[in-house]
């Protein structure tokens, strides 16, 4: 995770997809959920707050350290960028596994999440293919 640098950071730019990214669940390995578990103790120490957060993915948990203004560091401005769904139908089939939802109970998350963001005090843009969004990015934060 990422805590420290956002926390120290005044700029944030966030991005998804389809897929709603490193979680422990049970869509995971047991391996995978252990690791990550460490990794929450560790960042509990210093960020109390993820507590809250266990069954959430490192990328929302980043996100909602901007959302939640759970830092103490200077204020942030915040952009958020979702790729548009139908993105998929130009993915070869063999590789369109790494652009969906890892499960139903991460779709719902990730949608829940979108939602969220959507409604919040920064703005949210959708981007058709990946490559337009670094254009997208810099429209956005050039008068910051």
């Amino acid at each position: 995770m990422c805590l420290r640098e956002l926390e120290n950071s005044t700029i944030f730019v966030g991005a998804y997809g389809e897929r709603y990214g490193w979680s422990i669940g049970n869509e995971r390995d047991t391996g995978s959920n252990a690791l990550l578990s460490r990794s929450f103790d560790i960042a509990a120490k210093e960020f109390g707050w993820i507590e809250q957060f266990r069954d959430r993915s490192v990328t929302e948990i980043e996100m909602r350290m901007i959302l939640n203004k759970f830092y103490d560091g200077p204020s942030k401005s915040a952009w958020f960028y979702f790729r548009d769904p139908y993105y998929i139908e130009e993915v070869p089939k063999e590789e369109r596994h790494l652009y969906t939802s890892e499960g139903p109970e991460s779709a719902r998350k990730l949608e829940s999440l979108k939602n969220e963001i959507s409604k919040s005090q920064y703005p949210s843009r959708t981007y058709n293919r990946p490559e337009d969004i670094a254009g997208m990015a810099f429209e956005d934060i050039k008068y910051y």
